[in-house]
């Protein structure tokens, strides 16, 4: 497999779009490692991880984004939209 994190993030989808929700996971973070400046990667990381009901590490990764690049509005509005459809929205402040 090629070290591109393009390639591994379109590989992460088209798991998605067959339901192997553990393979697509597993690829996209492959994407992240080779790609850690990638925000859409790790947004979508985060939607992999919220489609299985796992919001703790959906928050995490969004969270980890908002850490890391704190300057960037993204991760702040993916969290806080999270959070909405998870029900905590309070505790995105």
């Amino acid at each position: 497999m090629p070290n591109d994190p393009y390639v591994h993030a379109r590989l992460a989808n088209g798991y998605r779009q067959k339901g192997e929700m553990r393979s697509a996971k597993s690829a996209m973070k492959r994407s992240i490692e080779l790609f850690p400046g990638d925000h859409e990667s790790r947004t979508r990381l985060s939607k992999l991880y919220e489609v299985d009901g796992e919001w703790e590490q959906a928050k995490a990764v969004l969270a980890e984004m908002v850490s890391m690049y704190p300057d960037d509005s993204t991760g702040y509005v993916e969290l806080a939209e999270l959070e909405t459809r998870s029900g905590t929205l309070p505790d995105a402040a």
